[in-house]
């Protein structure tokens, strides 16, 4: 058996993946935050806390908050995607899991900046 199946009923939040289209870029040749456009919306997935790290530094907190997403399987979601779940935007960190099948769990580590730099 090659994956798992995806438990629908345990999928009880949902995200929104955004895509750039790889034209307009930042000063670091990245893409620009404002190329970033919806790509799928109302994504069901699940939703675990897998850690994080703060740093105090000239009295302000820094630091990230890693998030592992899980998805249903077949979904159209590649590493250079944004993923905004709770009004947070979170960068993928590692590829999604090769499960293409449609109802097999797909995992998604991601993480975001937090603080007030």
């Amino acid at each position: 058996m090659s994956g798992v199946f995806a438990p629908l009923h345990l999928m009880d939040k949902t995200l929104t993946v955004t895509r750039s289209p790889g034209t307009t870029q930042d000063s670091g040749g990245y893409p620009a935050d404002d190329a970033y456009a919806n790509h799928l919306t109302n994504v069901p997935c699940a939703v675990r806390p897998s850690g994080g790290s703060e740093i105090l530094s000239d009295g302000r907190f820094t630091g990230t908050e890693s998030v592992t997403f899980y998805v249903e399987g077949g979904q159209d979601i590649v590493e250079s995607d944004r993923l905004t779940y709770d009004s947070n935007t979170y960068e993928i960190i590692a590829p999604p899991t090769n499960h293409a099948a449609q109802g097999r769990l797909v995992r998604i580590v991601a993480e975001r900046r937090k603080g007030n730099a």
